[in-house]
């Protein structure tokens, strides 16, 4: 059996060597923790750059499609409000082909059909004043309310022709 000073003395030395271990595995386990911390910030600062980046291209590509729908749909509502108030000379520059597009297209065709009619409104007026009250308006070449507009005037331009025969038939009687 061991004395007691020499079981103290190994039991000293298997302390100071635990605590030796004990030492390096709390050094090994902080530079562990310490590297482990750092990657995680690096990952988290990464992370975050991706992310504002993301945030970044999305907020540039929403709002150049918005200025791709707002800028058309600004000339297609100009065109709309000079129809509306009879300005005829306005005309839609866009010309895309998507859906707005295809509205812009129909407010151009919109805006000729509505000069064909004016026209033919025009010329319905100067054979009035002519006393060509024969002239009929070319309801034919229009659809729809349009035709169905230019055949109530030339009901009414048969109308006033006929009051106007019987006028003068009136007056030759007399």
């Amino acid at each position: 059996w061991p004395s007691y000073e020499r079981w103290l003395a190994d039991s000293g030395a298997r302390v100071d060597s635990l605590r030796g271990i004990q030492d390096r595995a709390a050094r090994a386990l902080d530079a562990t923790a310490d590297h482990d911390r750092r990657e995680a910030e690096t990952r988290a600062v990464r992370a975050l750059a991706v992310s504002l980046t993301v945030l970044a291209l999305v907020t540039f590509l929403a709002l150049a499609l918005s200025r791709s729908i707002t800028r058309p749909l600004g000339q297609v509502a100009a065109g709309a409000r000079a129809l509306l108030y009879g300005d005829l000379s306005y005309d839609i520059r866009y010309a895309g082909r998507d859906e707005l597009g295809e509205v812009a297209d129909t407010f151009r065709e919109l805006r000729v059909t509505t000069e064909r009619l004016a026209a033919e409104i025009r010329a319905m007026n100067a054979a009035i004043d002519r006393n060509r009250l024969g002239h009929r308006a070319d309801e034919a070449s229009f659809d729809g309310t349009w035709s169905q507009l230019l055949r109530g005037m030339n009901d009414t331009m048969a109308a006033f022709a006929a009051a106007h025969d019987r006028r003068e038939e009136a007056e030759q009687e007399l």
